[in-house]
């Protein structure tokens, strides 16, 4: 393909695009968003840890459960011995 043929195609791509992002923005309200939804977007999140988090699932002896896994090691480092 010659140069002038690629500049083309690149030039009916971009007229494509604009009339594309045209249609879109007509048929696609833009929202602003609410009060309430402004403040979620900005504020920091808080992240709880995996104590937290288990509490709030309802999983009990969370910390004995970590302390028997770090002392015993993981499954994958008990098969990785037997290799």
């Amino acid at each position: 393909m010659s140069v002038k043929v690629l500049k083309d195609i690149r030039e009916e791509l971009k007229e494509l695009r604009l009339l594309y992002k045209g249609l879109v923005e007509k048929l696609v309200p833009v929202e602003k968003p609410t009060e309430e939804e402004r403040e979620a977007i900005e504020k920091k999140d808080e992240i709880a840890d995996e104590k937290e988090l288990m509490k709030a699932l309802g999983k009990t002896n969370v910390a004995r459960a970590k302390e028997l896994r770090n002392r015993n090691g993981s499954p994958g480092e008990q098969n990785n011995e037997k290799d």
